[in-house]
């Protein structure tokens, strides 16, 4: 009983991703935001920033900035002629700033228009766009409701954290895992016969089987291939061997609605498709779902609707999957 209560409601609200200037903002639905800066694609030079900001009214933000490919490490950063002191750890091409440095480019965020960062000679080796940044984060504030709190990124005022609210529940997920690795399957010549009935081109390639629960097993047929995206039908099938197109809550605009789904996967009971906007994969979008016995129900949903140099995709919605075994 109290697993079937959990079938609420999953309506999943709208994305959206706000721009200012050079930089975009999103908050999801727990009010977990994310900003950052854009590039244009003739610009080998410009490096992105990434803020992530939690809900919780003590939680202070994490800065990043992607480089350009191949920058060397910066050891100078200077925002509008002002120099700043940063000593941030490298990760590959990106830059991973600590809590205390995160503070102090917040706080001149909002200040300057560029942040340039430089070798130990003071020559240019890479900027970043602050253009937009202080829309973003007042953005963020009101999302959060932080304006006029100690705690506010941008407006900040008297009232204690005390006064911000507490972050909406995220919406709790029935979600099975199946223990078990037999259950009904398609022939070959089925699974043929579904390709041609979809019209799929590649009909040599290989058909991925995963059990859902004890009645229900998924296949994942590879169909058309493209430079970035690749469809499969996403099919289930019954112990009576009746196969359907996968019943999905809800899927992006922009998604085929005829059984296929793009570049998709099934690892650790969770169905994932991503869309790319382009090879380079800086726009698109992407959905997770698992499976609560009846439908696939999405759990996460992101979207990169700027194609400007920035890799990460802002998270609009979360639910939190509450797991059992079948």
């Amino acid at each position: 009983m109290f697993f079937a209560l959990l079938l609420a409601s999953t309506a999943v609200p709208e994305a959206t991703t706000r721009r200012f200037g050079d930089w975009f903002v999103a908050c999801d639905n727990g009010r977990a935001c994310v900003a950052g800066s854009l590039r244009s694609d003739d610009d080998d030079a410009t490096a992105v920033f990434t803020l992530h900001q939690a809900a919780a009214a003590t939680a202070t933000p994490e800065v990043a900035i992607q480089l350009p490919q191949g920058t060397a490490m910066p050891v100078q950063f200077v925002a509008d002629g002002r120099p700043l002191i940063l000593h941030p750890r490298r990760a590959e091409d990106r830059l991973i700033f600590s809590s205390d440095d995160a503070k102090r480019l917040v706080a001149i965020m909002h200040k300057g228009d560029r942040l340039t960062l430089a070798d130990r000679t003071g020559k240019p080796l890479a900027t970043a766009s602050l253009v937009g940044a202080a829309a973003v984060l007042l953005a963020i504030d009101d999302a959060q409701h932080r304006v006029g709190t100690v705690a506010a990124l941008i407006r900040r005022g008297p009232w204690p954290t005390t006064k911000i609210p507490l972050a909406p529940p995220l919406p709790r997920i029935a979600a099975i895992r199946a223990s078990r690795r037999e259950g009904p399957a398609l022939s070959h010549a089925r699974i043929a016969s579904l390709r041609a009935e979809a019209g799929c081109d590649r009909v040599d390639a290989d058909a991925q089987t995963y059990p859902l629960d004890r009645q229900q097993r998924l296949l994942l047929i590879a169909c058309d291939g493209g430079a970035y995206n690749f469809d499969s039908l996403a099919v289930t099938v019954d112990r009576a061997g009746r196969a359907t197109d996968a019943p999905l809550d809800q899927q992006d605009a922009d998604d085929n609605d005829d059984g296929k789904l793009v570049n998709v996967a099934y690892n650790g009971g969770i169905l994932s498709t991503f869309v790319k906007g382009r090879g380079f994969g800086d726009c698109g979008h992407s959905r997770s779902y698992v499976w609560d016995g009846r439908r696939f129900v999405t759990i996460e949903v992101t979207r990169q609707d700027e194609c400007g140099g920035n890799p990460d995709w802002p998270v609009l919605y979360r639910a939190v999957p509450i797991w059992r075994h079948d």
